[in-house]
Parts: structure tokens; sequence; C-alpha cells
């Protein structure tokens, strides 16, 4: 993300802030990317884990009587995990705006935030976390991975690949249709 972004996303906060006596400034921004890449990373761990777990029955053959048991953790926990970054941007603006507020009590040119402002800066800036933390937090890259889990949980239970109780054919003997060519081809 360019700078020019950055400074119009937030310049959209301050907008919103107004009100406050110390406004938002490119450094509360940079903390506040930071503090949201920490719940991209997390939901991206989770989703890998049970990726891996859900394509050991699915893809290997491995683990097939835990196979049930399996699918319904990685899809419970594909689906949640699609939400953790609207959790995160939730969460780290409180932590951001506190830290704004901290920086103006500790400036003697400013009053610092009263308890109305910092309500109102959590407000405005939770709101728009959450959209900042699925796009320039890359949460979307999350929702790819939990969508991805699920799916590949729900393919157990569906008895695909290798869980087919065929041992993992797709169908039987080839069969023909229609009437055979005589003489051969």
């Amino acid at each position: 993300m360019n700078p020019s972004n950055k400074l119009a996303l937030f310049s959209a906060f301050a907008m919103i802030i107004g009100g406050l006596s110390c406004s938002w400034t490119d450094k509360d921004s940079e903390e506040f990317y930071g503090m949201l890449i920490i719940g991209t990373v997390i939901g991206t761990l989770f989703a890998i884990i049970c990726i891996v777990f859900a394509c050991l029955p699915l893809c290997a053959g491995m683990m097939k009587p835990q196979a049930k048991i399996i699918a319904g953790v990685v899809i419970a926990i594909g689906i949640f995990v699609c939400f953790i970054p609207a959790i995160t941007g939730k969460a780290q603006a409180d932590a951001a705006v506190n830290k704004m507020c901290d920086r103006c009590s500790a400036d003697p040119t400013h009053s610092g935030c009263t308890a109305d402002d910092k309500s109102k800066a959590k407000d405005a800036v939770g709101a728009l976390g959450m959209i900042v933390a699925y796009i320039h937090g890359f949460g979307f890259l999350v929702v790819i991975l939990g969508i991805t889990a699920a799916a590949l949980g729900c393919s157990i239970c569906c008895k695909c690949c290798k869980m087919n109780e065929e041992g993992g054919k797709a169908g039987g003997q080839p069969a023909v249709i229609g009437q055979p060519v005589e003489g051969g081809c």
C-alpha cells in the first residue's frame, strides 16, 4: 500500500474523529496497520493447519477412522477464522485510540482526550478498522484460506477422493454406451 492511500484513508479517520483535541497522525496509522497484521497471521496459521489436517484423510487416505471428527473441527474453525480480521480490527482500533490519546496526554500543548472524545474515536476507528483489516491488513487471505479449509471438511463428509468407499477410485469398470462397431476400429 503506497503512502498516498494510507494518507487518504486516515484523513477520513481524522474527519470522523474531528472534535478531538489531538489528531490522528501517520505514525498512528502505521502502528494500527502493524496491529492489524496480528489477526491476519493468527487466522492464516489456523487455516493452514486445518487445510493440512483435512488433506490427510481426503488426499493421503490417512486417519480415515477419525475423518468425521476432523471434518467437523475443520469446518468450524474454517468458518470462524473468516471473522478473525473483523475481531482484530475492532480490538486493535480501541488500542490504537488509547495509544493516540496517551501520546496526546504526554504532549504539553494538548489537553489530551476526554472520555467522550475517546468513546467517539473508538467507535469511528473501530467501524473503519474492520474494513481496513480485511482490505489493507490482508484479511481477505484469511477468508480465502478459511473457506478452503471448510470446503475440504465438507469434501470429507461427501466422501470425495480417498474417502470414497471403493478405495478412492471414482466409479467402477468403464461401461460401453450404445452399440459396439462391428469389425473394430
